[in-house]
């Protein structure tokens, strides 16, 4: 029941709400699946927070250069200075993507300038 309100909130309502319900899961839970998706799902809503954000600098991009970012690497000086919630930082691969919670790296959509997860590689559920 815990773990259908948790993503109750996370779809339609406050994201700190739904972090606060998944980290009580995730700390506190004895069945070793729930923890597990609480996890899961603490990292789908780190990723939302960093896709607002990677956005947001997207936009701020092609308003200055009158295009689209060729790459994610292009707008990382602007991500420097964006406060994730809790205090979290981006995380910057060793080849240098801008990768997910899980590893994976965020992709660039060009067609729409937009910040997608790598359904291939990411563990982040696309829903």
């Amino acid at each position: 029941m815990k773990m259908m309100a948790a993503k109750m909130k996370g779809d339609g309502g406050s994201r700190e709400t739904a972090r606060a319900m998944y980290l009580e899961i995730a700390e506190n839970s004895d069945d070793k699946q729930a923890r597990e998706v609480a996890e899961i799902r603490l990292m789908q809503l780190d990723s939302l927070e960093e896709r607002d954000a990677i956005r947001n600098s997207l936009q701020k991009f092609k308003e200055k250069n009158s295009r689209c970012a060729n790459s994610l690497t292009e707008i990382l000086p602007l991500l420097q200075t964006v406060k994730l919630p809790n205090g979290k930082d981006f995380r910057i691969d060793q080849s240098k993507n801008l990768v997910d919670p899980t590893g994976a790296p965020y992709l660039l959509d060009k067609a729409i300038c937009d910040v997608v997860l790598d359904s291939k590689t990411s563990k982040i559920p696309m829903k």
